[in-house]
């Protein structure tokens, strides 16, 4: 190779302007073509490769600027700098080849030689696969166009390095987040999905509550909301290490946050008496895992309502990913008795069923601020398809589920002509007995509010109210096991409920014949 064969883009402008024109360019190119060919791609295709070379973007004669192990500037080596879509090829006057991946490329900045006072040099800065180094060059005639040539090839490279990432790691099936294990052991309330929502983006949402991110308050607004009233929410108060973790004494886990929730509520159920405004004490306790799950517990403490000091209510929620954008919600409530009580089945059934409409509106809340905050797709990616269960039966289950609605239905008529007998031996007795009057009023009351509720109770798992009678064929498999619990919950209650009763009105005989035993002492004495 000659010197004459690489300076020729050093003429002048107008045969710079031809060299950016790619191959089809006049015999002046084809030159430079030939010479790339010669010392590029003859060498380097195999035997038998019919494919056909790179098109030449650009040609730019320069000199390489190697640097010595002393970190001094060696001679210059000049030469010509070749660039194609994929790859920057340098050839020295000495058959000194560079060849650079732009791929591989991380950045072309500007320098100067001369002890920085000609400004007519590119370092060219890349990935070795052992770390940053650089290629210098100078002498560029023409500095700017070989800079904007290099740089534009440069961003496009590292675009479609994103693209071919993203791409990869769509392919690479992420491990499944197993199930938590501590919610398997509560009252499940439910298990939905969100779509399009990382975990570290569902905690800044639904529960930072704006403490140390930009999130808008969400868990007092919803508060607020529900019509719930002197609301006081602490910030996150955060552990400083493993050793300063926050441990909840129910299940006995770290965390990595903590704060404290008070409100007062107005009570809906049905199945508690006493005061219509409770006071709640929520303890949070929260723990992000990576970008696989992140857990809020909450320690629930009901205050002013009966039975207050014999029980607390443990919520868990747990937010795990599904896939590689998608999370699975799953809630889950545990009665924690502190003392024994004949009336735990009700309090615990009475429990769900006033906290269970509360989150799944929670999770409501939740769907919608997340759907409206939803991370979107980029070019290369698809939404997921949501893969839910058809939880609807198959049509050759329907006689079978069938045959076990009506023997359910049945039970659940039985338990109220049970309660109905009772109530009316109680009636009786009352009656008869004068005495009756003389016993505890607040046992009385007692078990007549303990029967009222559950009189309430039997009346909602009853067919006549909710089920229609003569139509079973949209009933699902959940919905038939529900019905099924509830009513082996029942039975649990009807068998404390009886020994309730059993013992009032053992009492009131008791009572009875004290009485008739007293009169008749009397008359004896008179």
């Amino acid at each position: 190779m000659t010197k004459s064969d690489i300076d020729s883009d050093d003429v002048s402008t107008e045969e710079q302007k031809i060299e950016t024109e790619g191959l089809n360019a006049p015999k002046s190119i084809k030159v430079e073509t030939q010479l790339f060919l010669n010392h590029f791609w003859e060498e380097t295709k195999g035997e038998g490769d019919d494919s056909n070379p790179p098109t030449i973007i650009a040609s730019f004669s320069c000199a390489y600027w190697p640097k010595t192990s002393e970190g001094h500037i060696s001679p210059l080596l000049h030469g010509r700098m070749f660039v194609t879509s994929s790859t920057m090829y340098f050839i020295g006057w000495t058959d000194k080849k560079i060849v650079l991946n732009w791929s591989d490329a991380i950045s072309v900045t500007r320098e100067k030689t001369m002890a920085g006072t000609v400004d007519n040099a590119l370092q060219i800065t890349y990935d070795s696969g052992e770390g940053e180094s650089s290629y210098f060059f100078g002498s560029f005639a023409f500095r700017e166009n070989a800079f904007r040539i290099t740089t534009q090839m440069t961003e496009v490279a590292k675009s479609l390095n994103e693209i071919t990432e993203k791409k990869s790691k769509k392919s690479k099936k992420l491990p499944e987040v197993p199930p938590d294990e501590v919610v398997k052991t509560m009252e499940l309330v439910f298990s939905k999905k969100i779509k399009n929502m990382s975990i570290a983006r569902f905690y800044e949402i639904c529960w930072s509550e704006g403490n140390g991110t930009d999130a808008k308050p969400f868990y007092g607004p919803w508060l607020d909301k529900c019509g719930c009233f002197d609301i006081e929410i602490s910030e996150w108060d955060d552990s400083e290490g493993e050793s300063d973790k926050f441990t909840n004494a129910w299940c006995g886990e770290k965390y990595d946050r903590k704060r404290t929730v008070e409100f007062k509520a107005k009570r809906t159920s049905h199945l508690y008496i006493g005061p219509p405004i409770a006071g709640i004490s929520q303890t949070h306790f929260c723990r992000v895992e990576g970008d696989e799950k992140c857990v809020l517990s909450m320690a629930v403490q009901t205050n002013g309502i009966p039975y207050a000091d014999v029980f607390s209510v443990e919520a868990r929620w747990v937010a795990r990913r599904v896939g590689s954008r998608d999370l699975s919600i799953d809630c889950g409530i545990f009665v924690d008795f502190k003392k024994n009580t004949m009336l735990k089945s009700k309090i615990r059934q009475g429990t769900i069923a006033e906290s269970t409409p509360v989150y799944l509106n929670l999770f409501d809340e939740m769907k919608d601020v997340c759907a409206a905050n939803a991370e979107p797709l980029d070019e290369t990616e698809e939404e997921e398809e949501d893969d839910d269960e058809d939880r609807s039966l198959p049509e050759e289950e329907m006689p079978e589920i069938k045959s076990r609605f009506q023997i359910a239905v049945g039970q659940a008529r039985a338990i109220k002509s049970s309660l109905m007998k009772y109530c009316g031996e109680m009636k009786n007795t009352a009656a008869e007995h004068p005495a009756f009057q003389q016993i505890d009023s607040r046992q009385i009351l007692m078990a007549i509010g303990s029967l009222f509720a559950l009189l309430i109770l039997c009346w909602f798992v009853s067919p006549d109210a909710t089920v229609p009678q003569n139509d079973v064929t949209n009933v699902s498999r959940e919905e038939m096991e529900q019905f099924t619990k509830r009513l082996d919950d029942m039975n649990s209650e009807m068998k404390e409920m009886r020994i309730v009763l059993k013992q009032i009105l053992s009492l009131m005989q008791e009572s009875h014949s004290v009485s008739h035993f007293g009169s008749a002492e009397v008359d004896d004495e008179l």
